[in-house]
């Protein structure tokens, strides 16, 4: 099984299984190195995967996420700061609603990746 496989695996496993939310959750807030603390829970529940190849994974996601989901222009943020609103502001919350769907925003605040 490849490291993208076994990698999405064990986020399927963390959106599937409350208790495992629960304690990363508190592994995220508690520890100094992200990357490896949620290695060591993943292994707790089967999942054999390296600091890295989380860290690397969820980098990778996060890049695909943004890409997919459409990344502003100048343009639209120019618009959104201060000049006008209709479908830039309209943009920029589909992406925010998007991204907190995905878990994205909540985990780019508090992850340090």
């Amino acid at each position: 099984m490849s490291t993208n496989d076994k990698l999405h695996q064990f986020l399927q496993a963390v959106g599937q299984n409350q208790q495992l939310q629960q304690e990363l959750l508190a592994v995220l807030e508690a520890a100094e190195d992200d990357r490896q603390a949620t290695a060591e829970l993943a292994q707790k529940y089967g999942y054999e995967l390296s600091a890295e190849e989380i860290g690397d994974g969820i980098e990778r996601i996060q890049s695909e996420f943004l890409t997919v989901n459409h990344i502003l222009s100048d343009a639209e943020l120019e618009a959104v700061s201060g000049g006008t609103t209709g479908v830039c502001v309209a943009s920029v919350a589909a992406t925010a609603a998007a991204a907190t769907l995905a878990g994205g925003w909540k985990a780019r605040e508090t992850i340090k990746w």
